[in-house]
């Protein structure tokens, strides 16, 4: 069965994004630390109250994702000012953190494999931030469009962003792949419309938790992009992927 068009997920599909996190992680806190004269692990502990904080009010919008706004938290639950430290912290997370990010080997090649297909990047976050990834992973050329969760206005698993990014492309749900790590966000949320789905196994449970009614029989395991190459050149070719 072979497809008209590719939904893909970014974060830790592409990229190690955990790799990176903690990297831009250690950088970001030992700034505010700094700035706000506070030992490194109680800026820790409370930047860590202040993200679930934000995570709780904001559920289910791509602002629940803002460092800016963990951050602001941050200095609100010291009992200090909101000032330009808050800025300066988010940026240098996030500079740490593009700097930081690394291709997953054969992510490249797969790309380069498929385009003769129309690709959507189906992402969670800001816009602006996944858009600034994408240019710094020398990627901002694949894609036909990109559909963030701050555009749709609901996260991945929710069907509005795996519809808007169909839309985007012109194609059907029967006619598309879903490719991404996030088994819950990413699998689960594509093959409930239909879509198949190809999960890149970072360690979550997998179609074994999954029923046939659920739609098991539209989920494909890979682990590398290599072998992803290999099973969809055999999708392509009329085989079983």
């Amino acid at each position: 069965m072979s497809a008209d068009g590719i939904l893909l997920d970014l974060d830790h599909t592409l990229y190690d994004y955990y790799a990176a996190h903690e990297i831009a992680m250690d950088a970001g806190l030992r700034l505010f630390a700094l700035r706000v004269e506070r030992d490194r692990e109680d800026v820790q502990a409370t930047f860590a109250k202040a993200r679930k904080e934000i995570h709780v009010e904001l559920a289910g919008q791509a602002s629940s994702h803002s460092r800016f706004l963990y951050f602001q938290r941050s200095m609100e639950i010291l009992g200090l000012r909101p000032s330009s430290v808050v800025s300066e912290c988010e940026e240098r997370y996030w500079s740490t953190f593009l700097e930081s990010m690394v291709l997953r080997p054969g992510a490249l090649r797969f790309l380069e494999s498929v385009q003769h297909l129309p690709i959507a990047i189906v992402t969670d976050l800001n816009a602006s931030i996944q858009f600034r990834k994408l240019k710094e992973l020398n990627l901002d050329g694949y894609f036909q469009a990109i559909v963030t969760s701050e555009e749709a206005g609901v996260e991945k698993p929710h069907p509005r962003i795996f519809e808007k990014a169909l839309a985007k492309l012109h194609v059907c749900a029967e006619s598309a792949y879903m490719i991404g790590d996030d088994f819950k966000k990413d699998i689960r949320g594509a093959v409930s419309m239909g879509i198949r789905a190809y999960w890149l196994n970072s360690g979550q449970a997998g179609p074994e938790a999954m029923s046939a009614t659920d739609g098991r029989d539209l989920v494909v395991e890979f682990g590398t992009f290599d072998e992803l190459i290999e099973l969809l050149g055999a999708t392509k070719s009329g085989g079983r992927a």
